[in-house]
C-alpha cells in the first residue's frame, strides 16, 4: 500500500470514529403543543411526563407543594417545607426543579444536598435516570435527553461526543451533570450537582455560573437530629455558607424538605416563621382532623392488634367492622391525601391512618406522618441545651466575680478523659460556672481492660491526668475580677465509682483535704439510702453522707445523683437572680461555643417506671453516653452542700432554693463537737 493511500485509509478511519461520536442532529419536538403548555404549568408538566409516577390525583396539599416551587425557581426566596414521609415531596421537587426548571431555562445551575454525599448521590441518581429512560421527555426534549442516551450508560463517551462535529462537552458523572451544548436547547450548559450537608459547600462556580437552586433534602438523620452540635452545625453551613453561594445582585432560590422527628431540628426552625420570617415554611400533616368517633376506633385498633398476635395477616375482622361502621368512623375527619391506602386491604386514607397508628405508635406517628413530634422527657421539663447556651452572664473564663465566698469542683474520670467543672458561690447562692473543661487520659490502653496489666496500666495513666490537674490548678489557682488576687478551689470530689485507686491516691497527695473522693448512687447504681444514726462510720450531711474506711482510710462521699443532678438542671431553670440559679461565663455573640457542655447537662432525663419486683422507680436515665459534665456539675454543687449550701425543701413541683450559711464548715463542725461535750 502506497503512502497515499495509507493516508486515504487513515483519513477515512478518522471520519468513521467520528462519525460514532457524532449524536446527529436533535429531533424536534412531536408534541409541541404538550411542551408548549406545560411551560407555564408545573403540575400539568408532572402528569404529561411523568404519569408512570403521578398516577393519581394530586392532593390539595402536593399542589401548595408544586405552587410554592415554582414560585421559588421562577422568583427566587428561601422555602421550607415539612411534609408527611411517603407524601411525594422529594420526588415533586426533584421533577419540578430537576427537569421542568432545567428544561424550560428557569434555572441553570441546581445544587442537590443531602445529610451526606451516599444520600446526596441517590437524589442526582434519580433525576439521570428521568433524562435516560423517560420516552415522553426524549420527543418534546430530544436536545436535551439526545446526547445523554447516546451515552448508553458509559460516562466516558461524553468525553469525545460531537453534534453536528462540535463537541458537546457534556458530562454524566455519579455526583454531577452538565447538560450538552447544543444550539437552541434551553438547557445548554445547565449544571447540577449534589453534595453532602457535611461537606465543603463555598467556592461552587462553575464556568462563571454560580448555584440559582439549592434543594436540601432529609438534611438530618435520626442520629443527628437529637445532637444539638450537628443540628447547630447543618444550621450554619444554611446560614452561612448555602445563602452566600448567590453572587451579588443575584437571585438564589433555596428549597428545603423534611420532616420534623424532634423538636429544635434543623426543618421545625426553618418552618417557624416566627423565629425564621425570611423563610416561608409550611408545614403538612396526613390527618388534618381527627374523626368524632375515635371510641369505634380504638375498638378496631384493639381488633387490628389481636388479628396481628393470631397470624391473619388480612385483617378480616377489623376490615369488616370498618367496613359495617364507615359512616360513623370517618365522620368530622380530614386527611391531607385521600388517595393515600392500599385499594386492595384498605377502603380509605382515614383507615390507612389509623392503621399505622396501630401499628407504629402515635408517637411515631405524629413525628412522621403528622410533623407534630412528641416531645421528649428532657424537653417537657424544658431543660433543653439551647437553654443552658443561653444562660452566660458575661464574665470572662477562670475569673471570680466579686463577692465570691466559695469555690467548689469536680472531676468525673472516664478512661479516656477527666472532666471537671468549677463553680463560684456568693453569699445569696447564685452559681457562676467560671470553668469547665476535660483533661485527657494518656492510656495506652484503647478497649476494655482485659488483664491486670492493662488496668495498672490505665490507673497510673488517671493518676498521672488527676495529678496534672490538681497540681496546675494548685499553681495557678483563679483571679478575682475587682482585686486580682489569685484564690483557689475551697472544696472539690473525684468520682472514685470506676476505678477507686487513682483517685484515692491522688486525693491524698492534696494538702488540707482540699479534694475528696465521691461516688454518686442513684437509678442504676446501688440506691441512696442515708446510714443511721448510730452508724459512727458514717458523718451525714443533706443527700450526701460519708463513710470511712478501705483505701487509705479516707472519707468517701457517697452522694444522692438523683438529688444532685436534679439541682442541675434546676439551676439553669430558675431567675438567674435567684438562690440556686446558674450561669455559665462567656458572652452572648459566643454563647453556642457552650454547645458541647450543653448537650452534656441534658444527657440525661427524669423518668419514672414500673421495674418487677422494685415497683415504681424514679431516677435520671440516660439517654446519652456523653454525661461526663453533668456528672462534674452535679458534684460541684454536691461539694457545695458539703460546704453548707443547703437546698431548701420546697413543693416539688417548684425548683428547690439554696441558701448559702454564714459559718464555714469546719466552724459547724467546732459547734457540734463543743454542744455533744456541752452535753
Amino acid at each position: 500500500m502506497t503512502l497515499t493511500e495509507r493516508l486515504k485509509n487513515k483519513d477515512r478511519m478518522r471520519k468513521i470514529r467520528a462519525a460514532t461520536y457524532d449524536i446527529g442532529i436533535p429531533t424536534p419536538p412531536a408534541n409541541p403543543r404538550r411542551r408548549e403548555l406545560c411551560r407555564q404549568d408545573p403540575e400539568r408538566f408532572c402528569r404529561e411526563y411523568f404519569p408512570s409516577i403521578f398516577y393519581h390525583p394530586f392532593s390539595q396539599d402536593q399542589k401548595k407543594i408544586i405552587e410554592s416551587i415554582r414560585l421559588r425557581l421562577t422568583q427566587g426566596g428561601y422555602q421550607a417545607l415539612a411534609a408527611a414521609r411517603g407524601d411525594g415531596k422529594s420526588t415533586i421537587t426533584r421533577v419540578v426543579g430537576g427537569v421542568w426548571g432545567i428544561v424550560y431555562g428557569y434555572i441553570s445551575y441546581l445544587v442537590l444536598l443531602g445529610a451526606n454525599g451516599t444520600f446526596a448521590k441517590a437524589m442526582i441518581g434519580e433525576i439521570k435516570r428521568y433524562y435516560e429512560f423517560n420516552d415522553s421527555l426524549n420527543e418534546d426534549f430530544n436536545e436535551i435527553t439526545r446526547p445523554v442516551r447516546a451515552l448508553q450508560g458509559s460516562s466516558q463517551r461524553a468525553r469525545t461526543q460531537t453534534c453536528m462535529s462540535k463537541l458537546t462537552r457534556l458530562s454524566w458523572t455519579e455526583e454531577e451533570i452538565v447538560f450538552a451544548r447544543i444550539a437552541g436547547s434551553l438547557a445548554s450548559g445547565s449544571i447540577i450537582v449534589c453534595k453532602g450537608v457535611d461537606a465543603a459547600i463555598r467556592g461552587l462556580v462553575r464556568d462563571g455560573k454560580r448555584p440559582d437552586l439549592i434543594i436540601g433534602d432529609d438534611l438530618e438523620t435520626k442520629e443527628s437530629v437529637r445532637s444539638i452540635t450537628q443540628t447547630q452545625k447543618i444550621r450554619e453551613t444554611l446560614e452561612m455558607d448555602v445563602l452566600g453561594l448567590a453572587g451579588p445582585g443575584e437571585q438564589l432560590a433555596v428549597v428545603l424538605l423534611g420532616t420534623i422527628m424532634k423538636a429544635g431540628s434543623i426543618i421545625d426552625c426553618f418552618t417557624d416563621r416566627s423565629e425564621m420570617p425570611a423563610w416561608y415554611g409550611i408545614r403538612q400533616k396526613f390527618l388534618i382532623h381527627k374523626p368524632d368517633r375515635e371510641d369505634l376506633w380504638n375498638i378496631y385498633m384493639n381488633m387490628r392488634k389481636s388479628e396481628q398476635v393470631e397470624g391473619d395477616t388480612l385483617h378480616r375482622r377489623s376490615r369488616q367492622f370498618y367496613k359495617d361502621n364507615q359512616i360513623d368512623m370517618d365522620r368530622g375527619s380530614a386527611v391531607n391525601n385521600p388517595c393515600r391506602y392500599d385499594k386492595e386491604r384498605e377502603l380509605s386514607a382515614l383507615q390507612h391512618a389509623y392503621n399505622k397508628i396501630c401499628d407504629m405508635g402515635w408517637d411515631n406517628f405524629a413525628a412522621e406522618l403528622q410533623n407534630e413530634p412528641v416531645l421528649e422527657a428532657n424537653e417537657s421539663t424544658d431543660i433543653k441545651a439551647e437553654k443552658v447556651c443561653k444562660r452566660v452572664n458575661g464574665k470572662r473564663r477562670g475569673v471570680i466575680p466579686p463577692g465570691t465566698a466559695r469555690i467548689t469542683a469536680a472531676i468525673d474520670v472516664k478512661g479516656r478523659a477527666l472532666n471537671w467543672t468549677v463553680i463560684a458561690w456568693n453569699q445569696a447562692a447564685l452559681g457562676w460556672i467560671i470553668d469547665y473543661g476535660e483533661e485527657p487520659v494518656h492510656s495506652p490502653i484503647i478497649g476494655a481492660m482485659t488483664s491486670d496489666e492493662n488496668k495498672r496500666d490505665t490507673e497510673q495513666a488517671i493518676l498521672n491526668a488527676l495529678l496534672k490537674y490538681m497540681e496546675w490548678e494548685r499553681d495557678n489557682g483563679y483571679p478575682e475580677e475587682d482585686t486580682g488576687l489569685v484564690r483557689h478551689i475551697d472544696f472539690g470530689l473525684v468520682d472514685a465509682g470506676w476505678l477507686p485507686d487513682p483517685v484515692y491516691a491522688a486525693c491524698k497527695a492534696q494538702p488540707a483535704g482540699r479534694w475528696r473522693p465521691s461516688k454518686g448512687l442513684g437509678r442504676d447504681k446501688t440506691r441512696y439510702r442515708p446510714p443511721s444514726a448510730s452508724d459512727l462510720n458514717r458523718k451525714q450531711g443533706n443527700h450526701w453522707y460519708c463513710s470511712r474506711g478501705g483505701i487509705n482510710d479516707l472519707w468517701l462521699y457517697n452522694l444522692d445523683a438523683n438529688f444532685w443532678k436534679n439541682q442541675v438542671h434546676s439551676g439553669f431553670l430558675l431567675p438567674i437572680d435567684q438562690p440556686g440559679a446558674l450561669t455559665l461565663f462567656g458572652e452572648d455573640k459566643l454563647r453556642f461555643e457552650h454547645l458541647p457542655f450543653a448537650e452534656q447537662i441534658c444527657a440525661e432525663v427524669w423518668t419514672r417506671e414500673y421495674i418487677a419486683g422494685k415497683g415504681w422507680v424514679e431516677g435520671f436515665k440516660v439517654v446519652s453516653r456523653h454525661n461526663h459534665w453533668l456528672d462534674a456539675t452535679a458534684g460541684a454543687l454536691a461539694a457545695a452542700g458539703v460546704l453548707g449550701i443547703k437546698p431548701l425543701p420546697t413543693d416539688k413541683t417548684k425548683p428547690n432554693e439554696f441558701v448559702m450559711p454564714a459559718k464555714r464548715w469546719s466552724e459547724i463542725q467546732a459547734a457540734k463537737k463543743l454542744a455533744r461535750g456541752a452535753r
